[in-house]
């Protein structure tokens, strides 16, 4: 039974892997996979073995590059050889790196432009920093919200230096 790649893949990339996994059982070459290597410098791509051949003529996918045929294929490897489970693994665990990348960017980010956005008002105000400008500026660094919404509430006589202080540790 083919796995299912839809919680994994995006529509498109699960359709590949989904409709190769089905020609590959259909074909019952799952342990020749497992134990096939393509000629070196040839890849999936450019292999020429008679199982490749059986594989490609059970696939009904039918907007394949090179490339994603190759990408496809090396899924399949790696399923063939190590296991679903791992392979389930091994691309959630990807996926949550992913994730976590692009939140460190997008907070290096956010955190370089308040940084510039501080030391332009500091240099515009003679060196004297506004509490409200940091405030203002800190609010677009993620997770950073609730301080700069003490820094404002203090700025503005709504909350004590201590209660400020200790939101913003």
């Amino acid at each position: 039974m083919p796995h299912n790649y839809s919680e994994l893949f995006d529509e498109n990339d699960a359709g590949m892997l989904e409709d190769a996994d089905k020609a590959i059982t259909e074909c019952g070459l799952w342990d020749w996979l497992r134990d096939y290597n393509p000629e070196d410098g040839k890849g999936f791509m450019f292999s020429n073995h008679p199982n490749l051949d059986r594989i490609n003529n059970a696939m009904k996918y039918g907007g394949h590059s090179g490339s994603s045929y190759g990408w496809t294929m090396r899924q399949m490897e790696y399923i063939a050889k190590h296991g679903w489970d791992l392979f389930e693994f091994t691309v959630r665990e990807q996926r949550q790196k992913d994730v976590e990348k692009e939140k460190y960017k997008n907070l290096t980010t956010a955190t370089t432009n308040a940084v510039h956005v501080i030391n332009k008002a500091i240099a515009d105000n003679n060196g004297v920093v506004n509490p409200l400008t940091v405030a203002q500026a800190s609010r677009d660094v993620p997770g950073f919200e609730g301080q700069a919404d003490a820094m404002q509430r203090f700025y503005e006589g709504k909350m004590s230096y201590a209660e400020m202080r200790s939101l913003c540790g």
